[in-house]
């Protein structure tokens, strides 16, 4: 009783888990069904992969560890031995076989098309060319011999190749003469009575579709080598080099008997691969072997089962080709050439004695030929069968067409044309159901158990249906480029657009199998086992059949049932190449042969569920191969830019420009598989390069263009209100390219839209910086970028302005003529202000170090270094209008004049120069002329010279501002006098920039050193030391421009000097020193009348103008004539003019008022003594206030000299004392 009810509890228990357990499955499903409805962007997570982001892929096809044909039939031998050996022998001889063939179509033709190819940097090898005159020949001949030197080089890297073809031939021809031999000993009258007697009426179709393959794969290669022109060339030069070796064997060093050895093999390899001898070489093989017994040229039974396959597979492939189900039937069409040709060399007695079986072959080949005039082998490599034929077997041929080249020519025109016409129509119909299929793909989801039939019959049909469309489109594309290339026939622009339209559907079916490559992955030994289930069902229903007839049974029923249990016991193993190959080959000994006991729908039913079951096995392989797009390489230069440029144009098509790039990368093994060059990656990055640009220059460029167009004209037309600047939008939806999400570009993921935010970023910062008032539109064309074109770009972060933000330094800096002419300078306050009769504001500019400062500190430092160049070249306008006034003939006598004067009557002027000469020298300039605003030309002079002085001034304001604001940000700093060395602290072992490491440290190094040897100590990551060291840079830089700043008043002398030291040339400028009184003159007058006009009503007056001593001063200096204008001493003169004329003055008025008092007491009504009073005293102020504006000029002119008195620095000057001690 107790067990009895520990199993009832068990059960219970066990119940009740399943229960929960189903709950939780349940609740699952709805939480994800829940999580897929409200996030879309998560829809089908975990089931779909991306093939522009996943680094991984999956292989499905089935391996065993075991991998010999012996080892897949298993115990066979042990019923069977004789049925043991042929399904031994057959596999292994077609396993053999495409294994060559795969390599010829994948090793060997590929870097065959790519010898003409090279390198830039192997373009540039060879002497150095550059004495070479530059006419024609000389050109043309240099160009030769780069010609011929790529060629030798290439082919010297290309002999292991050649030699690996020469070896490929030979193992060629011995699996063609195995394969041969062995059906001429299995098909013979020797075998009519013995027990190979039942199989000499099977057929295997399998080994001679093989047999056609590699006999293709031989012509294609043959096809590849007689069209390479550049090979047979590279050969020539290098035979003449290897001569030239050999016959001055002195100078190298070289074994002249391994370069006459090397020299016989390259004859060798040239005359087997070269000269068309491949294939002639395989059919002229001695097939009859009297060793061997085997008979094969006059085996009538070999005969007839040779005639009969080759019959079959033209008929095959004639139905195949131009039809979705074609296949290689382009391939195999090439091997049927080459097959024919074997045949008509082994039986050609016999075709001798039956013309009309030759004739009958040959005529079925051209008409395989109307419908596929021309094969695309790799490259620019094609095959025109007809041609090909002509060359071959002219008499043949000519038995069935009697000019065989015409035909062929005329095939290729109509077919180009026929092919022109349909290929827009078929390509619309593709894109229609591929674009079904796609959808179709996308929404197939595993399901249950219950449901996984119908899933299994889905997946077969959509992977078939993909397989075929593939196939055809890839077909047909290819078709459609060789027969233009035959014909010599440019393609359209609707052509070309209908073949990137049919390269996009390529990958589009790759990408919609790769998505569901998960789902596939999981399904896969599902749909295996599902059609590997109905095959043995089919077989089974036959076995059944031949079991109640065994007992009875001939020797081919035995074998057949043999057969089909061996076929039973091969679909309970994984389905490998192996596997399916002897699945074949039993499948024919129980169906392909003559005395078959089934009915021919029981062939059918179990060939198609065979055929479906090898197109699953091997789907991935297949869609590789019907994907691939590689032949754009070579069509790179005239498609690839037009595909870029019609996608642009059309953007609805713009998310199918991933798929387009993505058909741009299967060029890639082809390109790394090139033996010629020694960096096959740089031929690969060449060509990366090109896409890249071809991408930038017709997609990337203009979207950034018409992007930026958009969005000004439509913020201009709606948010400034200015509709007289609107145009008419363009039609295409650019946002579409802008939406795309990322997308692998060969060894990079892009995003368009990060490309366009990118330049839109520069060009908004970069123009905003000018205009920093235009903050806002910017703003507005920000926020309009996001909302049309999803566009995110960033803030430029610029400073804003304050209230006292002033002028703007880069906008001064910039229209630096204008302001140096509008603007004067009061040297002690550092102040620009501006003039009143360029305005008619209220209000006047004014411009200080404060507002230089908060214009550094918003467009950085680098604007100072800007200013100094821009009033360089400002003050070498200047210079050129001082030196071509200085110049002028009026100007220069006069000034000489009063030079010799001078220096004549020095001693009777106490060395004084007159007043009154510089007085008349002013009044002699103005009879030359006046301007239309009263000014003389000695007035523009002395404007000139306090422009020169205002740009001075205004560099010096700028050097000051420099100053402040780096004062500014030193306040951050707690003590410039003490400042701290971050970077210490975190690494005691560093050493301040400008300082040496000292004694005194030593102890405190050592004290850390057995601190971290006590303990550990957190270390600062790399990140942290580097931080502390670009601060304590900032500091120190910061620290010495405080301490130092920037001389660049003698920067400027020094650099001006520089172009001034001709003394011939620019001789005349040593007068500067004698025009200086007079534009004193000059300038003492318009600042006494500016000065005036400030007390009047209108206020239009100047109360500064300290330009004008500023430039003298340079000038002077610059000119090198200070001593000479010292030697005036000007100042004094003025002095001691007005100091008299004011004491005659003093003394007269008081004579006068004196006079004044005794005339009033004879006459009080006489008021003529009170005018000459009045008058008195408004001359003596007037001298008065002009002494005081010298006496202010003379201490501006003292001022300035400070300024061009270069300070010796303290380490020169202790130089210098050392030196004297």
């Amino acid at each position: 009783m107790l067990s009895l009810d520990a199993n009832i509890g068990k059960e219970e228990k066990e119940i009740f888990f399943e229960k929960l357990r189903g709950f939780v499955v349940s609740h699952e499903n709805s939480l994800k069904d829940v999580l897929q409805t409200f996030d879309t962007n998560r829809l089908g997570e975990g089931t779909v992969w991306d093939a522009m982001k996943d680094t991984v892929s999956i292989d499905l096809q089935s391996t065993q560890n075991q991998t010999t044909v012996a080892d897949t039939l298993g115990r066979t031998k042990l019923h069977n031995g004789l049925f043991f050996r042929m399904a031994m022998l057959f596999p292994s001889l077609v396993l053999e076989m495409k294994s060559l063939t795969e390599e010829c179509y994948d090793l060997f033709i590929p870097p065959l098309a790519m010898f003409s190819e090279y390198n830039a940097d192997d373009e540039d090898d060879g002497d150095d060319c550059s004495d070479a005159k530059s006419n024609a020949d000389t050109a043309a001949a240099l160009a030769a011999q780069k010609s011929d030197e790529r060629a030798q080089k290439g082919l010297g890297r290309l002999m292991t190749l050649l030699s690996d073809i020469w070896h490929w031939v030979d193992r060629v021809k011995t699996m063609v003469t195995t394969v041969i031999r062995n059906f001429a000993a299995l098909y013979s009258r020797a075998h009519a009575k013995d027990n190979y007697q039942p199989y000499t009426k099977v057929h295997f179709p399998l080994v001679w579709h093989a047999l056609v393959d590699l006999i293709g794969a031989l012509v294609a290669l043959e096809e590849v080598v007689m069209e390479h022109e550049t090979l047979r060339q590279g050969l020539r030069v290098y035979r003449k080099m290897l001569q030239q070796i050999i016959r001055h064997k002195d100078k190298f060093e070289a074994d002249v008997v391994i370069l006459e050895q090397f020299g016989k093999l390259m004859n060798k390899v040239e005359a087997d691969l070269l000269d068309d001898g491949m294939l002639e070489r395989l059919v002229s093989l001695q097939y009859d072997s009297a060793e061997l017994e085997v008979n094969v040229s006059y085996n009538p039974v070999f005969y007839e089962e040779f005639s009969r396959m080759f019959s079959g597979i033209i008929l095959t492939v004639g139905e195949s080709l131009c039809t979705p189900r074609e296949g290689e039937g382009r391939r195999k069409f090439m091997g049927l050439l080459g097959l024919h040709y074997l045949q008509f060399t082994i039986f050609k007695e016999k075709f001798r004695n039956d013309p009309s079986a030759q004739r009958k072959v040959s005529s079925d080949l051209f008409e395989l030929h109307r419908k596929v005039p021309v094969i695309y082998i790799n490259g620019d490599v094609l095959l025109k069968p007809a041609q090909w034929m002509a060359r071959r077997m002219p008499a043949a041929l000519k038995a069935v067409v009697k000019d065989p080249v015409k035909e062929a020519m005329i095939s290729i025109k109509t077919e180009c044309v026929r092919t022109a016409a349909d290929f827009l129509p078929r390509l619309n119909f593709f894109s229609t159901i591929v674009t079904i299929w796609a959808a179709q793909m996308q929404s197939t989801y595993a399901t249950d158990r219950v449901h996984s039939k119908a899933l299994v019959t889905t997946l077969t049909q959509l992977m078939q249906r993909g397989i075929f469309f593939a196939q055809d489109i890839s077909r047909m594309t290819k078709h459609m480029i060789a027969i233009h290339q035959a014909a010599d026939m440019a393609l359209t622009v609707p052509l070309v657009d209908g073949i990137a339209q049919a390269v996009e559907m390529l990958h589009m079916i790759r990408s919609a199998f790769h998505n569901k490559y998960s789902m596939l992955g999981a399904s896969f030994h599902l749909i295996v086992q599902s059609h590997s289930f109905t095959m043995q069902k089919q077989l089974h229903n036959c076995y059944q059949r031949l079991n109640d007839t065994l007992q009875n049974a001939s020797e081919a029923v035995t074998d057949q049932h043999s057969a089909i249990g061996q076929a039973m016991a091969l679909l309970n193993k994984g389905q490998t190449l192996q596997n399916l190959l002897c699945l074949d080959v039993v499948l024919s000994v129980a169906f392909q042969r003559d005395d078959c006991y089934f009915q021919a729908k029981d062939y059918e039913d179990a060939m198609n569920t065979f055929g479906t079951l090898t197109r699953i096995c091997n789907f991935q392989k297949l869609v590789r191969a019907a994907t691939d797009c590689d032949f754009l390489y070579w069509q790179r230069e005239g498609l690839i830019p037009i595909f870029f440029r019609r996608l642009y144009a059309n953007p609805g098509r713009s998310e199918y420009l991933p798929y387009l790039i993505s058909a741009l990368h299967d060029c890639r093994p082809t390109i790394l598989s090139s033996r010629h060059v020694a960096t096959p990656t740089q031929l690969l990055d060449n060509y990366i390069k090109f896409v890249r640009d071809t991408f930038t220059d017709e997609i990337i460029r203009p979207l950034r263009t018409d992007v930026e167009n958009d969005l000004r004209l439509y913020t201009h037309a709606v948010v400034l209100g200015q509709p007289f600047r609107k145009l008419e939008r363009s039609s295409k939806d650019l946002s579409r390219f802008t939406r795309l999400p990322s997308f692998r570009f060969f060894n990079e993921s892009i995003r368009i839209a990060d490309l366009v935010e990118d330049y839109l970023d520069a060009q908004f910062y970069n123009l905003n910086a000018l205009m920093t008032n235009d903050w806002k539109t910017y703003e507005e064309m920000r926020n309009i970028a996001l909302e049309r074109y999803g566009l995110r770009v960033v803030e430029g972060f610029l400073p804003g302005s304050i209230v006292d933000q002033g002028l703007d330094v880069l906008v001064i800096t910039e229209n630096i003529q204008f302001f140096v002419a509008n603007y004067t300078y009061n040297l002690n306050e550092q102040l620009f202000v501006q003039r009143p009769s360029v305005t008619d504001a209220k209000n006047l500019h004014t411009l200080h170090i404060r507002h230089v400062a908060n214009s550094i500190r918003t467009h950085g430092s680098g604007i100072m270094n800007t200013t100094v160049n821009y009033v360089y070249k400002c003050l070498l306008k200047k210079l050129a209008i001082v030196s071509q006034f200085l110049y002028d003939d009026h100007v220069k006598s006069r000034l000489m004049k009063d030079a010799k004067h001078f220096n004549a009557h020095k001693d009777t002027c106490e060395g004084l120069y007159p007043l009154q000469r510089a007085e008349k020298y002013n009044t002699e300039m103005r009879k030359l002329g006046v301007a239309e605003d009263g000014r003389t030309f000695l007035d523009q002079f002395r404007q000139l010279v306090s422009e020169v002085g205002n740009a001075l001034g205004y560099m010096r304001m700028v050097r000051s501002g420099g100053l402040r604001a780096i004062a500014d940000a030193a306040v951050f700093i707690p003590a410039m006098d003490a400042i701290p060395h971050l970077e210490k602290k975190v690494n005691p072992k560093a050493v301040r920039e400008g300082e040496e490491f000292k004694d005194d440290d030593e102890d405190l190094l050592l004290a850390v050193e057995e601190e971290e040897e006590e303990e550990e100590e957190i270390k600062a990551s790399e990140a942290t030391v580097h931080s502390c060291r670009v601060v304590d840079k900032v500091i120190h830089h910061m620290n010495k421009k405080l301490a130092q700043g920037s001389d660049y008043f003698y920067m400027l002398q020094e650099a001006i000097a520089k172009k001034l030291k001709d003394p011939e040339k620019y001789g005349h400028l040593k007068h500067f020193a004698m025009i200086v009184p007079s534009i004193c003159i000059s300038h003492v007058e318009y600042m006494v009348r500016q000065k005036e006009q400030l007390v009047k009503k209108n206020k239009d007056g100047l109360f500064t103008d300290d330009g004008f001593g500023l430039g003298c001063v340079f000038l002077l200096c610059l000119f090198g004539v200070l001593d000479n204008f010292e030697s005036l001493h000007w100042f004094e003169s003025v002095q001691k003019h007005y100091s008299t004329k004011l004491q005659e003055m003093s003394a007269s008025m008081a004579a006068n008022k004196e006079k004044e008092k005794k005339n009033k007491k004879k006459s009080p009504n006489d008021d003529n003594e009170d005018d000459d009073i009045k008058t008195m005293q408004l001359t003596f102020a007037m001298a008065e206030y002009a002494l005081k504006e010298y006496q202010g000029l003379e201490r501006c002119f003292t001022s300035c000299l400070v300024f061009f008195q270069r300070r010796i620095p303290e380490e020169e000057e202790e130089e210098e004392e050392e030196e004297e001690d």
